[in-house]
């Protein structure tokens, strides 16, 4: 596998900081970090108790845990708790005791774990049986270590002369780089390797792409050669394929390869000696992998080049060819880039991490942040009208007309003329004037404020209604009339009101879902039988269900029960006011205010407390007071969600990807009420659910796969709390058991907690994602209690347990 990686300069993070894990499990945690290093697409942390700690990726048994399980939060390494110092990239990793001993574990194809063997191994194994080993870096399949008299080894892959031993020989134990007595660090990344002498003087030696080497050629080299005649260089750090260096008079300096702007100075033009970054001399931190990441003298961070990931932190994907400050807070101590992840630590003891989280590199309790499920907010407008959740995506409309979407792109249903995914809202087109909208499963649709009917995405089946087989990329007009009232683009076919009360469909109709007396597909809109008075109609696949101005319920399709039909049948006599299409069942709010269901139950969706299908409608419950319902066909994923006419929000079904919203992956089985915030609209997609509140905010929760919340699933693109508050260093004590609920908080609610071991003394402390201390509260010595909170910004906060003897738990809440 193609590296991407860089070595940490480490000597000069050994700087006291704080990583904790959250802590609602109420496991002890042990002292605070003395250093961390990102890998490839996993984290090692070393803190001051000795022990090490690791999350991400662990195809090889890189995180030294025993196995080969990735894992997103912080697990203990064995081998007990006296590790010095650490290095991590690709799928291996060392460490120091402070005996002076060297181990590693993980991937050792190239013999790099310099044990002897090309057998990887998932728990430290020491290397050779010397004891003054002072630092050691490792990548690209070989590793280079420094030991206390100053002598420089080698081992593993050696390709390119990468080992520095004057051969391309692999090596599968140390061997001694020459006769030199005075290295003092050492760097590697991309194949080639880069170490400082006391003296100064920088030396590289390697593959030599790109001028890596920093020698003015590209030639490769299997000697350690003298970059230019400097000799106060103090700090170097290999990236993939360049390099980026400090001197001792604080100027910043990178030479190699340049495609993603890495060097930072402003082209994507290769240098093949080093070359000054700007004209700033206090440069005192850095950090490069395919991206860089450097500290000034007064705290502050700054980021640039490769940003697929958002691993540079300033809230975009664009490559940055000069240096760009992340966040506006100083204090940052300690920097280390991974091949798509960043993190940094502040003189504070917090703990910041972005980029890609897939492995769980970041070691975030939000998983792979490809799943929500408590409500998260969609940006920060306050304006949103209405909205519509798709299969894997969602569209919205803004009070100023502005029609927005995010999430899967793969069949253009996006509208923004391509197939990339978007994960926070964007704007499609320019245009002001969009009444409503209705997102499918591959393709969308809209109503613009004239009557004109809109369509893109998918047409394979002709779902977009404008006559053609081909798919549109961009709103296509659909026909030439202009008194369309509202649309409901469904899995692959689409219906339509006209405001003359016409009801009109097009696509799929191979379960009779167009209504049209067949099951032949329609390329364009074509008229449901000759009645004027349809008020609604919902299509989700099969069946589709509609409603007149009369109260009469009528549904058609396969699996439209009671019944199958190809034309609209009515469901029973009564007066309906709102009605649902799932997958093979259907829920309908009556003019009274109950709520019935019929069809598939397997699920529990028709919210009845069974599993027990049924034929024919059944009341959900007592409740008369429903006003909207939404539910969504997915095989294993049904769900339902309803409003009453409270603005309380319900929901029931299934819960695997957190769709009901309560904090949890528990089915409910019965209506069950989500928080008490009162909310305007709602509605269901496959696995996730979109709800705009009173104020106009737009909240979403469940699967966020394809970024259909309205973030990306695998990355955070702004430095973002790891759920890691800073805490005082104290050294492991009997478990903390602490939990604080409800887990979503409406403005100025209470805050709830339970201590298992309630003690006098102990305090709560309230902190925002920031790092910033909201209030510190006194606990009475009790087993339960609450505290008052004064309305807070809508957002995650982390409460903070403390005993008198130090110890602590954690657990995240949110305010909406």
């Amino acid at each position: 596998m193609v590296h991407l990686c860089r070595r940490l300069f480490h000597y000069s993070c050994l700087i006291g900081c704080l990583l904790v894990a959250a802590v609602a499990s109420g496991q002890a945690q042990p002292a605070a970090a003395v250093t961390l290093d990102a890998g490839q697409e996993y984290t090692m942390v070393l803190r001051a108790d000795g022990t090490l700690w690791a999350c991400g990726d662990n195809y090889a048994g890189q995180l030294g845990d025993g196995t080969t399980i990735r894992r997103f939060e912080p697990v203990p390494v064995r081998g007990g708790a006296t590790w010095r110092s650490i290095s991590a990239a690709d799928r291996t990793t060392f460490a120091i005791r402070t005996d002076g001993t060297l181990w590693g574990w993980g991937e050792n194809s190239w013999g790099q774990l310099g044990d002897g063997t090309t057998t990887s191994r998932s728990t430290p194994g020491q290397v050779g049986t010397a004891t003054n080993w002072l630092s050691v870096a490792t990548s690209s399949g070989h590793t280079v270590g420094i030991r206390t008299d100053g002598t420089l080894w080698a081992w593993g892959f050696n390709g390119g002369g990468r080992l520095g031993d004057g051969t391309t020989t692999d090596r599968l134990t140390p061997v001694q780089i020459g006769s030199a007595t005075n290295w003092q660090s050492v760097s590697i990344g991309g194949g080639s390797t880069l170490a400082i002498r006391t003296d100064g003087t920088l030396w590289a030696w390697g593959w030599n792409y790109h001028g890596v080497l920093g020698d003015g050629t590209t030639t490769s080299r299997s000697t350690p050669g003298q970059v230019g005649t400097a000799t106060n260089w103090r700090a170097v750090s290999a990236g993939y394929k360049h390099v980026a260096a400090l001197r001792a008079d604080g100027t910043l300096w990178t030479w190699g390869t340049n495609n993603n702007g890495q060097l930072g100075d402003g082209s994507t033009t290769d240098r093949l000696t080093p070359g000054q970054v700007g004209t700033a001399t206090s440069w005192q931190l850095i950090s490069a992998d395919s991206h860089t990441l450097a500290v000034k003298a007064d705290g502050t961070l700054w980021a640039w080049g490769f940003n697929y990931s958002g691993q540079v932190g300033d809230a975009t994907r664009t490559n940055r060819l000069v240096p760009v400050q992340v966040v506006t807070a100083g204090g940052w101590r300690v920097v280390s880039a991974g091949a798509r992840h960043s993190l940094a630590l502040r003189a504070d003891g917090t703990l910041l991490g972005w980029g890609e989280n897939h492995y769980g590199q970041l070691g975030t309790v939000e998983r792979s942040l490809q799943q929500n499920s408590a409500p998260v907010r969609v940006g920060a407008a306050t304006t949103w009208r209405s909205v519509s959740a798709g299969v894997n995506h969602s569209l919205a409309v803004r009070a100023d007309g502005t029609l927005w979407s995010w999430g899967q792109n793969l069949f253009n249903q996006l509208g923004d003329g391509t197939t990339t995914d978007h994960y926070p809202p964007t704007q499609v087109g320019t245009a002001a004037d969009w009444e409503s909208s209705s997102a499918g499963e591959g393709h969308s649709g809209a109503v613009k404020t004239d009557g004109s009917l809109w369509a893109w995405g998918s047409n394979y089946s002709g779902q977009l209604g404008i006559g053609a087989a081909a798919a549109s990329p961009m709103p296509a007009r659909v026909g030439t009339a202009q008194n369309w009232q509202s649309v409901e683009a469904g899995q692959s076919s689409t219906l339509a009101i006209r405001r003359d009360g016409t009801l009109w469909a097009w696509g799929n109709n191979g379960y009779g879902q167009l209504g049209d007396g067949t099951t032949t597909n329609r390329n364009t809109p074509t008229q449901v039988g000759t009645a004027t008075d349809w008020l609604s109609v919902s299509n989700n696949g099969t069946p589709t269900l509609a409603l007149r101005t009369d109260g009469s319920l009528w549904s058609w399709g396969a699996f439209g029960q009671p019944g199958s039909y190809t034309t609209p049948a009515r469901v029973g006599t009564a007066s309906w006011r709102a009605a649902a299409a799932g997958s093979h069942y259907s829920l309908a709010v009556r003019a009274d205010g109950t709520l019935w269901a019929w069809g598939d139950n397997t699920y529990g969706q028709l919210g009845d407390g069974t599993t027990t299908s049924r034929s024919t409608p059944g009341q959900v419950g007592a409740a008369t007071n429903w006003q909207s319902i939404s539910a969504y066909p997915d095989f294993g994923s049904e769900f339902a969600a309803a409003l009453r006419q409270d603005g309380t929000l319900w929901n029931w079904g299934a819960n695997s990807y957190g769709q009901l919203g309560d904090g949890t992956l528990t089915a409910h089985p019965t209506p069950t009420q989500l928080g008490t915030a009162t909310w305007r609209q709602i509605s269901t997609g496959r696995a996730h659910t979109l709800a705009i509140h009173q104020d106009g905010t737009l909240w979403a929760w469940g699967d966020n796969t394809y970024g259909q919340l309205g973030y990306h699933p695998n990355y955070f693109d702004v430095p973002h709390p790891l759920s890691w508050a800073p805490l005082a260093a104290a050294t492991a004590r009997a478990a903390v058991s602490f939990a604080a609920y409800p887990t979503v908080l409406d403005a100025g609610q209470p805050l709830r907690y339970v201590l298992a071991a309630p003690v006098a003394g102990a305090e709560l402390t309230v902190y925002s994602l920031a790092g910033r201390r909201v209030a510190t509260y006194a606990l009475p010595p009790a087993a339960t209690g609450a505290v008052p909170l004064r309305p807070l910004p809508a957002g995650w906060y982390l409460a903070r347990l403390r005993y008198p003897d130090g110890r602590t738990a954690a657990a995240r809440v949110a305010v909406r």
